[in-house]
């Protein structure tokens, strides 16, 4: 049997890194508009709150990628973490019993892990390097054959990039996206309440 090998990530507080992790057996917590809605917003909550830089982001069916920065006195570890727990707490109460089902093949676990354990942190050292992790996300979406160009993805940063919502040192506006995926959460809800009537 082969052994478990765990992921060591960078320890240098303040790193920018690419970040992905991934749902407990990949299972398709996100695969519903609203529950990627709400990732989005649950991931600008977080760096909002622990002044980390957001300068990339994706949010599949199963996983997300990321590019971004802690504060200088924080790890990514750390802040990788801290999205991971409370996007389960903040979205927990919104998942289907389907969903959740998906997550049964881990015998042992409690109803409340949804993401995997370890995840991926690698050091951007290069702004070369930091495009091309920037470009891999925003094709996430069209390797995966749900739309025929970035910007038909809603819950990716390209469309955001491309209306030009950045601070001073090129990172995501995150009062701009939040409000952006705000409103995309009330849409959403407005057109659910005007079918079932």
């Amino acid at each position: 049997m082969s052994e478990y090998k765990h992921y060591v990530n960078c320890k240098i507080p303040g790193q920018l890194s690419f970040v992905t992790t991934t749902c407990l057996d990949w299972a398709h917590l996100f695969a519903r508009e609203e529950m990627k809605t709400r990732m989005c917003l649950s991931l600008i909550r977080d760096c909002t709150k622990e002044r980390a830089k957001l300068y990339g982001y994706v949010v599949m069916s199963n996983h997300i990628h990321l590019v971004l920065k802690p504060h200088d006195l924080m790890t990514i570890s750390v802040l990788a973490q801290r999205i991971k727990l409370n996007s389960v707490t903040r979205l927990r109460k919104y998942f289907l019993d389907s969903e959740l089902r998906q997550l049964q093949t881990q015998a042992g676990l409690n109803r409340h892990q949804y993401w995997q354990n370890s995840f991926r942190g690698n050091p951007l050292h290069s702004e070369k390097v930091s495009s091309q992790k920037l470009h891999y996300l925003h094709e996430n979406p069209l390797r995966a054959g749900l739309v025929e160009s970035p910007e038909q993805y809603l819950w990716s940063s390209y469309h955001i990039l491309q209306a030009g919502h950045l601070g001073d040192d090129e990172s995501i506006d995150l009062r701009a996206v939040r409000d952006f995926y705000s409103r995309v959460l009330k849409e959403s809800k407005c057109c659910l309440s005007t079918l079932s009537s």
